[in-house]
């Protein structure tokens, strides 16, 4: 007996682009932020500009995170009422 598994994929789109790309993008600056940060004096306006930006992306990258967990669960919640088929 046989089993026949489906898989899905989907390519998330979010505002534009591909949320893949954009989390990838967005990951990279905020480590680049960080390196910055390390190198700066704490009680500078640079050093405050700089936490503010990494703040800001911080929080989008949560926001990506929680979208793309959301399509993800729905998808499987979707998927779960599939049945396997079996060829004889």
């Amino acid at each position: 007996m046989a089993k026949m598994i489906e898989e899905a994929r989907a390519t998330v789109i979010l505002n534009g682009q591909q949320a893949n790309a954009t989390l990838k993008e967005i990951e990279g600056s905020a480590r680049a932020l960080n390196a910055e940060l390390k190198g700066l004096k704490t009680n500078t306006q640079e050093f405050a500009d700089k936490s503010k930006q990494l703040q800001q992306l911080n929080t989008r990258l949560a926001e990506i995170r929680s979208q793309t967990r959301a399509i993800g669960d729905e998808m499987k919640k979707n998927a779960g009422g599939m049945e396997a088929f079996s060829i004889l």
